[in-house]
């Protein structure tokens, strides 16, 4: 972990995943999630299209993983997508390596898996589903956690 987030994490790479999974506004409940190798490189170890229920199996206690989820959302009585980026922190990581892998990691993922309409920041599955996402990641939303 020695190395620059701009070393370990593939910025051209993650873009294409990301054009590739979620192109336009369609495929709503889509999902890709990306997790550490043992170099702390950042790559793809998952991707699904049935939202929440589907994408929490592939999250980790132990892990700290980044996301993207494309939600059915409504706006001013129009059917449209939110995009939601989600910073997980398991609840067995170790407090140090997750305040040094937040501090030097989190803020460069979050600029590098775009478009997002909301950042969270996740660290229990109690709550980890699309009502709590939705509401989170809305733009008036107090908190911006899920715990």
């Amino acid at each position: 972990m020695n190395r620059k987030p701009e070393e370990r994490i593939p910025q051209a790479a993650i873009k294409a995943e990301i054009a590739e999974w979620l192109p336009g506004v369609s495929n709503v409940n889509s999902w890709l999630l990306w997790s550490y190798d043992d170099q702390w490189n950042l790559v793809l170890t998952a991707k699904g299209r049935d939202g929440c229920p589907e994408l929490i199996q592939h999250i980790s206690d132990d892990k700290i993983q980044y996301m993207i989820i494309r939600l059915p959302d409504r706006k001013d009585e129009n059917e449209t997508v939110r995009d939601v980026f989600i910073g997980w922190t398991g609840p067995n990581v170790k407090r140090i390596a997750a305040a040094k892998v937040k501090s030097n990691d989190f803020g460069y993922c979050k600029e590098t898996i775009r478009p997002h309409h909301a950042a969270l920041e996740a660290t229990s599955k109690v709550n980890f589903n699309f009502k709590t996402i939705l509401d989170r990641s809305h733009p008036l939303s107090g908190s911006h956690m899920i715990d």
